[in-house]
């Protein structure tokens, strides 16, 4: 028996080629579920993240020789999958975000929109539900402003 890269093999090997086992019926039996890895991994580039594939599991079919205690063929018609993570968001730009935290405020928020809109700069607004409800004038001008508003709390 040969493995190669140890740690990636197909972890259901283990059940008929544990030390001092033989392959047997049952042992190629167990072979018939393929495990995923528990690898993960990723594509594409960027701090944003997505789970793109569930884990599921392969289906290995085998043909076992009980004479001479062989497994004499195997097919593998599902593979298993692992759990695939798709980055996005990556920029080779220099890019900062201009975040504003627990707003809209009546005293400061209309004075940053007013900056905002001197410097031509979008920012996100994470706003507290409770003060969004006592400000929705507000709100909306960060709305028509073109700027982002997040949801922090509804506190």
């Amino acid at each position: 028996v040969a493995l190669w890269r140890l740690g990636t093999e197909d972890p259901t090997v283990w059940h008929t080629f544990a030390r001092g086992q033989v392959p047997n019926a049952g042992s190629a039996k167990a072979l018939e579920v393929v495990e995923p890895s528990g690898e993960v991994v990723y594509k594409g580039d960027g701090e944003v993240l997505k789970a793109a594939d569930r884990v599921s599991t392969g289906k290995r079919t085998l043909e076992y020789d009980a004479e001479h205690n062989l497994i004499t063929d195997q097919e593998m018609p599902q593979l298993p999958r692992s759990l695939t993570i798709t980055r996005w968001g990556h920029s080779s730009e220099k890019l900062i975000a201009l975040t504003f935290d627990d707003g809209p405020s009546r005293t400061f928020t209309p004075e940053i929109l007013k900056v905002l809109r001197e410097k031509d700069a979008k920012a996100t607004f994470f706003v507290l539900g409770a003060n969004a409800a006592l400000e929705p004038d507000i709100l909306r001008a960060v709305y028509n402003g073109g700027h982002d508003i997040g949801n922090h709390t509804f506190t």
